[in-house]
């Protein structure tokens, strides 16, 4: 897992991000979430977090949790409540999507087309090209 603290304004990092490696062992789904759970509170720990979490995952590791991926509305919110009290009661909010979602999201926010005027009263189409696309 990778966190770091990041502005709101321009997604740009405030503190140097860290990482904290972990396993996810196919078909025990028990272990994962605690091993999760124990990345979350390591990175919380980490940078003294107690605001806003948002997190984004892999449609691999939601199947290593055990959770079944019906639609992504569906998958997101099961994710939210997938996180025990243990960790939520040091969060003000947090926020799981899916990590193609967050980077097509933060490409629209923060990248090339940041300039509001480009989109905003605008339909527009997100796409994510990748291996393991869901």
């Amino acid at each position: 897992a990778l966190a770091a603290p990041v502005s709101a304004l321009d997604g740009t990092f405030v503190e140097e991000p860290l990482r904290v490696r972990h396993d996810l062992i196919e078909g025990d789904a028990a272990e994962n979430l605690k091993t999760v759970c124990a990345t979350i509170k390591a990175l919380l720990q980490a940078f003294n977090w107690k605001g806003i979490v948002g997190c984004s995952v892999t449609v691999e590791a939601v199947k290593l949790l055990g959770k079944e991926i019906n639609t992504m509305e569906h998958l997101e919110k099961e994710l939210g409540i997938l996180l025990p009290k243990s960790v939520l009661n040091k969060i003000s909010f947090c926020f799981t999507m899916i990590c193609t979602d967050a980077a097509a999201y933060s490409e629209l926010v923060f990248g090339e087309s940041s300039d509001e005027a480009l989109w905003r009263d605008q339909l527009v189409l997100v796409c994510t090209l990748g291996k393991h696309v869901a």
